[in-house]
């Protein structure tokens, strides 16, 4: 700026000195003429000269006025321009002619490299507050060539594998990373660049080769003609123990659902459709897990219950918190069952967790117990009753007999006679079934082979109870032999055989009798079953739990006592079995005969 500041003064002094003489010179030219000491020609060339100075003098003060003054205006403000000022103006743009046109110019250009300027300086604002944001990011940031190499890599990534900005830069992403190889590398490049921004779970090593388990959002861009792969990275450590021990409790979980020994159904809370199910619940239910998962409860919900309540009903999930209820197998089969309901969360959403026991055998268990009570009870009076009858009976039965020998074989009384003891004998025989119903007869246990019990039993009910177009279908074991007393345990086949065939009345030659024996092991003894079917009317569910109580009928007046069951009831429970029946109407009747091959300790048939 000095030396600019001489420069000027210099010129403004030249500039100074020559108008002076220009001046001056006129002057001295008039004073030497007006004083007469100049002749003629040398006043003339004189006056020539004073003229000419003039002129200069005019040509000068124009261009200094109207060009000079302009043009350095102009070359001080492109000298401003060339030192930074790019504010600088020419003050020359509201006059006219071309250098004014030039002022003007060069001041536009002057405000345009000005705004340029402005720009740039926004621009690499943004670019160093980009930077800076990238470089201090929390996630992990990098640029990555598509070789692999990383080109930049931010402090957050630095500060995650525990290295340094210049080491990482060295490396390719192959390098650092557990997962990714070449040809990995590469079909991930061309995943990125066909079908957009990718994410993958990557484990990068730190310093000293510890994993990190990391998030890997990736993009690929062009830039200035170049191509990239950028990436940002989440430490996702600390998400993947929370997965290992959400994994560790659902495992934990779902062994103790599965092992549960009751059936254990997920229902949703609005539509009752099952959502999950343990493996006994497909046991007890007789489903496999592609049939019941997705099925509605109504599929497996029983009949009303007896009592007239709604329990088993659909939606008594949500109503209830224990109760009993009646379901259904696949095959059709009835279950007891108890059920415990609450509601649980399940998959984000609210659920009912229903917790069925199957107490069939329970329930079977409690019947025996009452029919056993109600039998005890009703022997007592039974036995008092059959002794007083049965002494007067004696005595009738008697004296008939000596009447009979006495009378002629065609006299009238003594047809009146046959009356008397057939029926006093019918009396006799009701009699001995209530004795033995009470228990006053004592068994006398023998091996009893049940195949040969069966078929005598058989040959007998054919010359009497049997329809001689009955069709009877034989299924027998071999070797089923049991420790009981014979003449009992034929009363109960007879028993069984003459209900079957009187559930046959109607069907005529159509009707059928299936008697099998099998032997099998059952809670660590030997059994043998008798299952005695028909194929008739079945029995009402209403019916089913009274068919063994004492003088239970459903036949007419006449038709029979209602003892032969319940008597068979007790005969095959003094032998230390059970006896249960399965019927649907419409499809016939199953009596199902448990017998152990051995007496059961402290049972009347071991005593």
């Amino acid at each position: 700026m000095a030396s600019k500041e001489r420069s000027s003064y210099s010129i403004l002094h030249v500039r100074l000195v020559v108008l002076v003489l220009l001046a001056a010179t006129p002057a001295v030219a008039v004073m030497l003429y007006t004083a007469g000491q100049v002749n003629g020609a040398k006043r003339n060339l004189l006056v020539m000269f004073a003229g000419v100075l003039l002129s200069l003098a005019a040509a000068r003060f124009v261009g200094l006025r109207f060009i000079l003054r302009p043009v350095t205006a102009i070359v001080n403000a492109t000298n401003e321009f060339a030192l930074g000022n790019l504010g600088a103006r020419t003050g020359l743009s509201n006059r006219h002619g071309e250098l004014s046109l030039l002022a003007r110019a060069v001041d536009g250009m002057a405000q345009e490299l000005e705004a340029q300027q402005l720009q740039a300086k926004l621009s690499q604002d943004a670019l160093q507050l980009t930077q800076f944001t990238l470089d201090h990011a929390a996630e992990a940031a990098l640029w990555i060539g598509l070789d692999g190499r990383l080109l930049y890599v931010n402090e957050a990534l630095c500060k995650l594998l525990d290295r340094s900005r210049e080491e990482l830069l060295k490396k390719t992403f192959q390098e650092i990373d557990a997962y990714t190889s070449g040809q990995v590398w590469t079909k991930l490049c061309r995943l990125t660049r066909n079908n957009g921004p990718l994410t993958i779970e990557a484990r990068l090593h730190r310093e000293g080769g510890t994993p990190v388990p990391v998030e890997v959002t990736a993009s690929y861009l062009e830039f200035n003609g170049n191509q990239y792969i950028c990436a940002f990275g989440r430490d996702i450590t600390e998400r993947k123990r929370m997965e290992q021990a959400l994994d560790q409790s659902s495992r934990e979980y779902r062994s103790l659902f599965e092992k549960a020994n009751d059936a254990l159904l997920i229902l949703d809370e609005h539509d009752e459709v099952i959502l999950d199910a343990n493996r006994r619940a497909f046991e007890v239910y007789g489903f496999d897990a592609g049939e019941m998962i997705g099925m509605n409860l109504k599929r497996i919900a029983g009949p009303p219950h007896p009592n007239g309540s709604k329990e088993s009903e659909p939606g008594a999930s949500r109503r209830h918190t224990n109760f009993e209820t009646v379901h259904m197998r696949k095959d059709g089969t009835r279950l007891d069952v108890s059920v415990s309901t609450s509601v649980i969360a399940y998959n984000r959403r609210r659920a009912v967790l229903s917790i069925n026991r199957d107490i069939t055998q329970l329930k079977r268990i409690e019947r025996h117990l009452v029919q056993s009570e109600k039998l005890s009870g009703l022997g007592r009076l039974i036995s008092g009753v059959a002794h007083e009858l049965n002494n007067p009976l004696t005595s009738v039965l008697g004296y008939t007999q000596l009447l009979l020998r006495a009378s002629p074989a065609d006299d009238q009384v003594r047809e009146r006679l046959e009356i008397i003891r057939r029926e006093a004998e019918r009396t006799r025989s009701i009699v001995q079934n209530l004795m033995l119903f009470s228990g006053q007869h004592k068994p006398r246990p023998e091996q009893v082979d049940v195949n040969e019990l069966l078929s005598r039993t058989l040959e007998l009910c054919r010359h009497g109870t049997l329809a001689a177009d009955r069709h009877i279908v034989l299924e027998l074991a071999d070797g089923v032999t049991i420790l009981g007393d014979r003449h009992q345990l034929q009363q109960v086949f007879n028993n069984v055989i003459l209900n079957a065939e009187q559930a046959l009345q109607e069907k005529g030659p159509d009707g059928t009798i299936a008697i099998s024996t099998r032997r099998e092991r059952k809670e660590s003894r030997e059994w043998v079953t008798v299952t005695i079917s028909d194929n008739g009317a079945g029995i009402q569910p209403e019916h089913i739990t009274k068919v063994f109580d004492p003088f239970f009928t459903t036949r007419g007046v006449g038709r029979g006592t209602g003892l032969g069951l319940s008597v068979s009831y007790g005969i095959v429970e003094e032998h230390g079995g059970t006896v249960r029946v399965e019927s649907h109407p419409g499809e016939g009747s199953t009596f199902i005969i448990d017998l152990p091959t051995e007496p059961v300790v402290n049972s009347p048939i071991a005593c």
